[in-house]
């Protein structure tokens, strides 16, 4: 039988490479195959057909492949897993050459059984069935267009969705055949293959929920555009989700109706992930981002685009925000090292202004090269002037007491103006000037007065209980606005005195921010041992605070955020976000991928003495 076998094999190596003959020796070897209870000599053939497979010549003939379909059918699926154990090199050829048969033979039983064999590869060899797609895969959607048997065209079709199911853990694989997919959907409705194309169809859906934008601008999602089709149920998703390709790194589509999404911890990263999972949860913020038209060298925005983009519709219950952390972090951080958040969001506020300052130069010099051009063309020799309202740069802080919408998307959501004045006290002259702010740094006392503890080092059982006020933020608020003296090495330089002289320095929030971030100062530099220090004082934070304004009025303000660090110095530890929920009802708990639920207010005093809140942020009342 073996012989038999060897001799059909040899008959068919003959003939041309699309060569799709049956020869009665074919039926002759089913027939004795079928009857045959030991299967020594059928996978003897079997590893004889692998071997022609892989061999550095031509593709073999199509027609061998009538001796795999001679194979009983449960017998031909469990001997092809032996391929999991080939070499690479090997396998990826015996695959590919098993395509190429599919391309030119009708063969429903075959395709059935390199479709198996491809789940099972997948499963344990995921990373090489991978390059296996990025190999074949645009070449198979190309030939769905080519091949003249309708047939074939079907077996292609599976044989793509099985690719683009198992690839799924990248945009790569769907990205890459997307300019081709239109016009195969079309061929396919030609041929009425139907059932095909709504396969495919489907696919493309499901891809275009999995990674949001990904069909921008293409032809491709016009016609989706034009398909009436259902939504796709959880289920489905549920179950399209589970043909992806195992590897190490690979996902699954977890993420339950209405969870928050969690971002991957890129070594160290908490820092970042805490502060954007914050701007992600201010709406203003989020929606101002992603609804801003894209400029040249803008390219942190575009970035943060994609991430809030994918917080927001991602299927996933995390997703890695690699790209954006390559892109927007700061060039003095060292990859790896734990840093500090609110130094993080200082930088990515202000390149977001460089870049939206930048974007809007470029859009006056536009504006101004336009003009000079039609003042050339006028009746005014050229001597037309722009007018004082084109010359300035709204900084989007109006002087009034709240902020303005203004070109920058920074200042419109958490910028502020802070008014200053200093006092000489030896000529009696003041000065006056005024600032922006995107946060406030609140100072934590380290000693408070009339709270020294006695030294009593030979009364060791001896306990004192002294009631205390409990430190809040609004005393730490007040004391930021207090005037403060300024004398001894830090005299105040007086013009009109010419020199160092004592003075008072006095801070007012003129213009409030629409949402006010505020920075708890926990980390104190310690000149005895030249380290960062941190201060776990607690402090309460209020839901509602109330923050006073240069003219009297008062401004009230709802938290809806807080950046927590968890740790005994700067140098280590762990940030994580605890976010209010839309309804208020609850507050969402977001520790880098992990994101936990917990039903009524956030209760500072049921976290670890180590978990200090250190960013704060809050929402003036009234806005939606």
């Amino acid at each position: 039988i073996t012989q038999l076998g060897n001799v059909v094999i040899h008959l068919h190596s003959s003939h041309p490479t699309t060569c799709q003959c049956d020869t009665r020796l074919d039926k002759l070897l089913s027939h004795v195959w079928s009857n045959c209870t030991d299967t020594t000599a059928c996978l003897n053939t079997l590893h004889e057909v692998f071997r022609v497979l892989s061999t550095n010549t031509s593709c073999p003939p199509a027609c061998i492949s009538a001796i795999l379909e001679a194979f009983p059918r449960g017998l031909l699926e469990q001997s092809l897993t032996v391929l999991l154990d080939q070499p690479p090199e090997r396998l990826l050829l015996i695959m590919s050459r098993l395509f190429g048969w599919l391309e030119v033979r009708a063969a429903p039983d075959l395709t059935d059984s390199v479709l198996k064999l491809l789940s099972v590869l997948g499963s344990g060899r995921g990373s090489l069935v991978a390059s296996l797609s990025q190999t074949c895969l645009v070449h198979l959607v190309q030939q769905v267009m080519e091949v003249v048997s309708t047939t074939c065209r079907e077996q292609l079709v599976m044989l793509v969705l099985a690719m683009l199911y198992g690839g799924q853990q990248s945009p790569a694989p769907f990205q890459s055949v997307i300019p081709l997919l239109p016009e195969v959907l079309s061929v396919l409705g030609v041929d009425s293959l139907w059932d095909a194309r709504d396969s495919l169809l489907e696919c493309a859906q499901y891809h275009s929920d999995l990674f949001p934008g990904v069909l921008a601008g293409s032809a491709l999602h016009c016609v989706l555009h034009q398909e009436i089709m259902a939504k796709m149920t959880p289920e489905r998703r549920h179950r399209l989700s589970g043909f992806v390709w195992g590897y190490p790194g690979n996902f699954k589509l977890d993420r339950m109706p209405g969870q928050l999404v969690g971002l991957v911890n890129l070594g160290n990263t908490c820092y970042m992930n805490s502060v954007l999972q914050a701007l992600f949860c201010t709406r203003m913020f989020q929606s101002q981002v992603v609804a801003t038209r894209k400029r040249n060298a803008q390219p942190v925005l575009v970035s943060l685009q994609r991430v809030f983009r994918s917080l927001k519709h991602s299927k996933r219950s995390s997703i890695s925000p690699r790209p954006f952390l390559d892109i927007s972090h700061p060039p003095w951080f060292d990859a790896g090292q734990q840093q500090d958040c609110s130094e993080f969001l200082t930088f990515l506020l202000h390149s977001l202004e460089e870049e939206d300052k930048k974007g809007t130069e470029d859009d006056v010099n536009k504006t101004m090269t336009e003009m000079q051009w039609e003042n050339c063309a006028g009746d005014d020799g050229g001597k037309t002037e722009l007018t004082d309202d084109h010359r300035g740069h709204d900084s989007g802080v109006d002087s009034g007491g709240e902020t303005g919408h203004g070109h920058s998307l920074v200042q419109a959501v958490f910028g502020g103006q802070l008014a200053t004045s200093y006092h000489c006290l030896e000529c009696s002259h003041t000065s006056q000037g005024t600032s922006s702010f995107t946060d406030l740094t609140l100072a934590i006392p380290t000693t408070r007065q009339g709270q020294s503890m006695p030294d009593l080092p030979n009364l060791p059982n001896i306990t004192i209980t002294r009631a205390r006020h409990q430190l809040t933020v609004k005393d730490l608020l007040k004391n930021y606005l207090e005037p403060e003296d300024l004398f001894g090495d830090n005299q105040y330089q007086c013009d009109k005195c010419e020199g160092l002289r004592d003075a008072v320095k006095t801070t007012q929030i003129k213009a409030a921010p629409k949402h006010l971030i505020i920075t708890l100062l926990r980390f104190k530099f310690d000149a005895s041992n030249c380290q960062k220090v941190k201060l776990l004082t607690l402090v309460d934070c209020p839901e509602s605070l109330s923050v006073p304004l240069s003219g009297g009025e008062v401004m009230r303000y709802q938290l809806y955020c807080v950046v927590v660090h968890s740790g005994q110095s700067s140098e280590v530890g762990h940030y994580y976000s605890w976010v209010r929920g839309r309804q208020g009802v609850e507050w969402h708990k977001i520790s880098d991928e992990e994101v936990d639920t917990v039903t009524g207010k956030w209760d500072q005093e049921e976290q670890s003495r180590r978990d200090t809140p250190y960013m704060l942020f809050y929402q003036r009342e009234g806005l939606v």
